[in-house]
């Protein structure tokens, strides 16, 4: 009887192993959402010196399927078709930037990091870059909310 139910209780381990590798699923501790976080959305202006011939300093606006940065005397650039993840207290947009004069469009990649009122921005590449930290933005840098 012993060898009856050591067999029994084998066969069923061996079919939930079959069973379980077949239906295997992986699951993301973090997962893309559409659009933009309601956290980031609104208008943000960067501060000029005083006396600067550059007329007005950046701004970036985050609305909830779109963002645009633009800069006095550069293109605009409309990010479209965003999406964006949460890496703890930073998030990450990625979308689609529409052609705009000089400005060619394709694939944007920006991180951004928001404390108060004070929003930080930059590419991926450059977040990668300066190990994963945005403390080499100066607070000229810095876009505040309008």
């Amino acid at each position: 009887m012993k060898l009856w139910k050591k067999c029994l209780i084998g066969a069923a381990i061996a079919v939930g192993l079959v069973v379980g590798i077949g239906q295997s699923t992986t699951v993301s501790a973090s997962s893309w959402h559409h659009g933009t976080p309601k956290a980031l959305r609104g208008k943000y202006q960067g501060k000029l010196p005083k006396h600067s011939a550059l007329g007005f300093g950046p701004i970036s606006i985050i609305s909830a399927n779109h963002t645009v940065d633009q800069s006095s005397g550069m293109p605009q650039i409309y990010v479209k078709n965003v999406k964006y993840k949460k890496y703890g207290h930073y998030y990450r947009i990625i979308g689609h930037g529409v052609k705009s004069g000089m400005y060619r469009g394709g694939q944007e990649d920006t991180m951004y990091y928001k404390k108060g009122r004070a929003l930080k921005e930059q590419s991926t590449s450059q977040y990668k870059q300066h190990h994963h930290s945005f403390k080499w933005i100066t607070k000229s840098q810095t876009l505040y909310k309008k």
